[in-house]
């Protein structure tokens, strides 16, 4: 497991519940449950593509069916695709998922369901660490915030799907590689089929999280 540590004066464990003091150099994946594949969310705060969100939705869904609570899914408390999949997964789990929203220090997470967790001073931070706590990532959609998150899983050896039917910096990321090793050849070329339902799609992307479990 790969040490992150959460570069501030003090570090607090956020419920939405209340706060926990934790020790400086505790790191976010101490935090975070000792079992489970963390799988983390990366992308837009707005959505541009005219099925993204619909897309988001039966991901979030299929996600839960297929995996369930083996999956601890992180999120980085503030973009809308981050929301509108974890939302989804929330639901479909009756409200008993493992869903995590790292967010930096100060900043109050929209989001009324799932556990916060503090994680760095700004989003330069955060974005780091949320991207090297997860064991896998997932995109959707995404600017220079999203672009910088996967570069940073990647730098640290960590999967990324990105899907890249939904545009921007998923797009640029799948054209880029690398394709992650457990990856079938027909399932990364599906992540760019714009033709295909929206439903074969979050399949395939479910299938590849399942197959890290």
């Amino acid at each position: 497991m790969r040490p992150v540590l959460v570069l501030c004066c003090c570090s607090w464990l956020c419920f939405s519940m209340g706060c926990v003091s934790a020790p400086m150099t505790t790191s976010v994946e101490e935090m975070l449950p000792k079992k489970g594949l963390r799988v983390a969310l990366f992308g837009s705060t707005h959505f541009y593509g005219a099925d993204s969100k619909d897309f988001c939705e039966v991901l979030g869904r299929k996600l839960a069916e297929r995996c369930g609570r083996e999956v601890v899914l992180l999120t980085g408390a503030n973009a809308i695709v981050h929301e509108v999949i974890a939302r989804s997964f929330w639901q479909a789990l009756d409200g008993e998922a493992q869903v995590f929203h790292l967010a930096p220090r100060n900043y109050k997470c929209p989001f009324d369901f799932g556990k916060v967790l503090e994680a760095g001073a700004d989003n330069l931070e955060r974005r780091k660490i949320l991207a090297q706590s997860a064991q896998v990532g997932i995109s959707v959609e995404g600017g220079p915030g999203t672009a910088e998150e996967i570069a940073h899983a990647r730098a640290a050896g960590i999967a990324v799907l990105p899907v890249a039917r939904t545009g921007g910096a998923s797009s640029t990321a799948h054209a880029s590689g690398p394709k992650p090793a457990h990856v079938e050849d027909a399932q990364w070329k599906l992540l760019a089929d714009s033709s295909a339902p929206l439903e074969e799609t979050a399949n395939a992307v479910v299938e590849m999280v399942a197959s890290m479990l």
